[in-house]
């Protein structure tokens, strides 16, 4: 059997010998661009070139992109198992030109390595056109030497691809293989042509025009984007008609049934299938930090998971076993997206929580559905219930509606789309989260502008450099005047540009010694020009082309340095504390304290938390060396170094350690991470660290925040003083303190239960009875519990009788009303109406009851007084 490996090198290896750059598979989460759920296609990470926002960094580019089709407009999930060709997670290997060559090259490489390097027989091959694309049909003609018979016109939008409403568009031409007569289906845009005998293998799509106010214009430079799916073609090279039939399917299927013990059959085969594909994406998924939840990418991840454990569970396996696949992924992939082998201590935890959990809700889930079906006499199952399962329990709506269907229920849709309408709107508004945001148009054009601004701060905190651009409200100015906000681009800085957590330095621009413009933060687009925003500070003007002394805040730059070694440190102490499947989630470095977002679904102890604290502190106290090197990606990731999930990084990455020896085999401490930030030379620099806190950010994430050096000692200064001064209020020394107040606590506790007024103590104002028309109307302000007003109710009723009362209590420092009206008035008055109406006047809202007794409250006792009168003017 060929394998997938050995086709992708193939086709990679044939492009880099005909003149294109092997560029690395882009993020699943795509990078700054909000419309898309996941990478779905090999174009994605090439989006602004095609669009001209970006300049291409190279004109011909090949790659092998990892896909995602399982949420949003691109959703492949519930075909998986039951098509040959459907699936979560592919490859899709692509060609791309950025104006260097179009359709008859474009054309000439596909038909080569079809035919040549793939040794296809070019008779099973056919080709379709758009039909107006008369071009890309001589080509054809020229380079394959069809007939009519062979290219196949198209007159429809499948042969003519555009990237949205406005952009980039123009013709394609697809690829099919026939796989036989044996198998049913048609050419493309015959009526079978949805049948598998022809197979569509390869998109070749010719970008010429520019849709724009609904008309098409042509395109001042023609680009190619070509898609070929890596199961598809290596399923057609090896003669399978199913892609589940070659080696990567073939291993995870033959893994699934040893871990299962289970053998495969017509009945479960698709169990089979519909895991070996799910558990891709979940590894790739988990391996990009993503986590699941019950929110767009996470719920996507978690609906995964889930249909993935059901067909475990149909296979009659009870326990977790998913993350035993975890192994042989990683395995198979490891030498194209060798960023898989270090986190797969992480997949592996995550996996099993998620499983584990869902087992859990599979079981309690189960056992409510199986109730409601068998009380259900309706040939609709009801939607609120389905709605009930997936939002109490997490239960699938689609597993939900399988398992009804079976019994022979109806699900009315409509009413269920109703249901979740409201959700999928809150659901869509996550997926735009940190990073996806589009950037700014014009800021990220500057890079057609200027030249990546070279760093120099690792080495030099003060330099003088050339000043490249001024910018303001988004436009390019020669000179600036006294006070004016705007940015300033050099040719070279020592300003560390916010990234990974670390804040942007801070500083000034000097001229002769005197500052001129202060710079308040530093920022840097997608090409790596600087942006040091700011504002002028002298009346002199500020020239474009001139030289100028750039100098940064040096004890703030310490203190964020300071923060981002002990960051590192504690990232490691985690590792080592909780386990290694620790993961960070995010971070803020600044000068004024570090926070560490990362992977845990529990709280730690106050052990842990001290075990933590003292293994950051024994490593400043033994000052560590730090080190910095320059390696090539696999090298750093093979020899232990952490980079964070989902981050695409260059060919050679900047690696930080810390470590003893120079060894780190030689050592029991060694942190080693993918950094750009800044750091301290020895670990002493840092002085001291302390966490202060520690909280949930969400489902499965952590967050600590901590101090060191002298932002920990004026924390610890102000904790002391606060002890002082308490122990002086209590009279007391510190060895009491706790007990101290304790007993005040207890004090003031039985001191509030022995002043409490019950209902029963309190006297009924009779005098307070008016008779308003032909209605009893009774008011009382009082001051008992809340949770006692409606058994004082009770007793006016007995006592009063009468037909709208209103009841008044300020206890604590709050305010509650209760309105009754007798159950044969609540057509002409509603107690929750006349509520809503009086609860301002307390400074409440909300409130609720029924529309015979309601009750609310509020904190504001200033107008309680009035409140009688208002409801007498209502009623009368």
């Amino acid at each position: 059997m060929i394998k997938s490996e050995t086709i992708r090198n193939a086709f990679i290896n044939f492009f880099k010998k005909n003149g294109h750059i092997q560029i690395s598979s882009a993020p699943i989460v795509p990078e700054n661009d909000p419309s898309l759920l996941f990478t779905n296609a090999g174009m994605v990470q090439f989006k602004k070139w095609f669009t001209g926002e970006e300049k291409p960094q190279h004109l011909n580019v090949v790659s092998s992109q990892k896909c995602i089709r399982a949420g949003g407009k691109h959703n492949d999930l519930d075909n998986v198992g039951f098509t040959p060709r459907h699936h979560t997670f592919f490859e899709m290997l692509g060609n791309f030109s950025f104006g260097s060559y179009f359709k008859e090259k474009a054309i000439l490489f596909a038909w080569e390595f079809l035919i040549k390097e793939m040794n296809l027989k070019k008779e099973k091959i056919y080709i379709s056109i758009y039909n107006e694309d008369s071009e890309s049909e001589e080509m054809w003609r020229k380079i394959s030497g069809f007939s009519n018979s062979k290219i196949i016109k198209i007159s429809s939008s499948d042969n003519f691809w555009s990237m949205g409403d406005t952009g980039p568009c123009g013709p394609c031409s697809e690829i099919f293989y026939d796989q036989g007569s044996e198998l049913d289906g048609g050419l493309p845009g015959s009526k079978n042509q949805d049948g598998p005998r022809f197979i569509e293998i390869w998109n070749l799509v010719f970008m010429q025009f520019n849709k724009k106010n609904e008309k098409i214009l042509n395109l001042p430079k023609k680009c190619v984007d070509t898609g070929m799916g890596l199961e598809r073609i290596t399923a057609v090279m090896n003669g399978k008609t199913n892609n589940f039939e070659i080696d990567i399917f073939k291993k995870i299927i033959g893994k699934i049934s040893t871990i299962t013990n289970t053998n495969i059959t017509k009945d479960n085969v698709h169990n089979f299938r519909i895991i070996a594909d799910h558990i891709r994406s979940i590894i790739f998924m988990i391996s990009e930090g993503i986590i699941p939840s019950n929110e767009g990418r996470g719920y996507v991840l978690r609906r995964i998971i889930r249909r993935a454990a059901k067909q475990m569970n149909n296979l009659n396996l009870h326990n977790p076993l998913l993350y035993k696949l975890v192994d042989i992924i990683c395995e198979e992939y490891k030498e194209t997206f060798f960023e898989l082998e270090s986190a797969k201590s992480f997949i592996k935890n995550a996996l099993y929580e998620e499983e584990k959990k869902f087992l859990i809700t599979l079981s309690e889930g189960s056992k409510l559905l199986e109730k409601e079906i068998k009380f259900c006499k309706k040939e609709i199952f009801p939607s609120e219930i389905i709605f009930k399962l997936y939002d109490t329990f997490g239960f699938p709506i689609d597993m939900t509606e399988q398992i009804i269907t079976k019994k022979n229920f109806k699900v009315n849709n409509e009413e269920l789309k109703k249901l979740f309408d409201n959700q999928k709107k809150i659901s869509k508004k996550t997926w735009v989260g940190s990073g996806d945001k589009k950037n700014d148009e014009f800021l990220s054009k500057i890079g057609d502008f200027c030249k990546t601004t070279k760093f120099v701060g690792y080495e030099s905190l003060f330099l003088k450099s050339k000043l490249l651009k001024v910018i303001k409200n988004n436009k390019f100015l020669d000179n600036l005047e006294n006070n004016e906000d705007c940015i300033l681009i050099f040719e070279k800085t020592p300003f560390f540009a916010e990234s990974g957590g670390q804040i942007g330095d801070s500083g000034y621009i000097l001229e002769n010694k005197d500052k001129i413009f202060q710079v308040i933060s530093t920022q840097k687009n997608e090409s790596g020009v600087f942006l040091h925003y700011g504002k002028v500070l002298r009346e002199k003007k500020i020239l474009t082309g001139k030289n100028y002394d750039l100098l940064v805040n040096v004890d703030k730059r310490k203190k964020i340095r300071n923060n981002h070694s002990a960051t590192h440190l504690l990232h490691e102490s985690l590792r080592k504390i909780v386990g290694e499947y620790v993961s960070q989630k995010g971070s803020l470095v600044s000068e004024e304290k570090l926070r560490f977002d990362f992977t845990c679904n529990r709280v730690l102890t106050e052990i842990e938390e001290q075990n933590i604290e003292k293994i950051v502190n024994d490593v400043i106290r033994e000052n560590y060396k730090v080190s910095v090197d320059m390696l090539p990606i696999k090298k750093a990731l093979d020899s232990g170094a952490i980079g964070l999930f989902g981050e695409k990084y260059p060919d050679i990455v900047r690696v930080v350690t810390i470590s003893k020896k120079k060894d780190p085999k030689e050592t029991d401490f060694v942190s080693a991470e993918l950094c750009g930030g800044t750091h301290v030379e020895y670990t002493g620099e840092i002085g001291s660290f302390k966490i202060i806190s520690q909280s949930a950010v969400s489902s499965g994430v952590r967050r600590i925040e901590a101090l060191t050096g002298e932002k920990l000692n004026a924390y610890l200064t102000n904790k002391i003083k606060l002890v002082e001064q308490i122990k002086q209020l209590l009279k007391t020394n510190e060895e009491n303190i706790f007990e101290k107040i304790k007993n005040l606590k207890d004090e003031n506790k039985s001191l509030k239960l022995d002043s409490k007024t019950t209902f029963d103590e309190i006297k009924i104002e009779k005098k307070n009875l008016e008779q308003l028309k032909k209605y009893k109307f009774f008011w009382q302000i009082i001051s008992i519990s809340p949770r006692e007003l409606k058994a004082f109710s009770d007793k006016i009723k007995l006592v009063l009788d009468p037909d709208i009362f209103l009841i008044i209590s300020k206890f604590e420092s709050k305010i509650s009303v209760l309105v009754c009206v007798k159950e044969s008035l609540t057509k002409f008055y509603n107690a929750v109406d006349l509520l809503k109406k009086i609860l301002p006047m307390v400074g409440g809202k909300g409130g609720g009851g029924k529309n015979n007794i309601a009750q609310g409250g509020g904190v504001d006792s200033s107008r309680i007084e009035e409140i009688p009168k208002f409801i007498k003017s209502l009623i009368q």
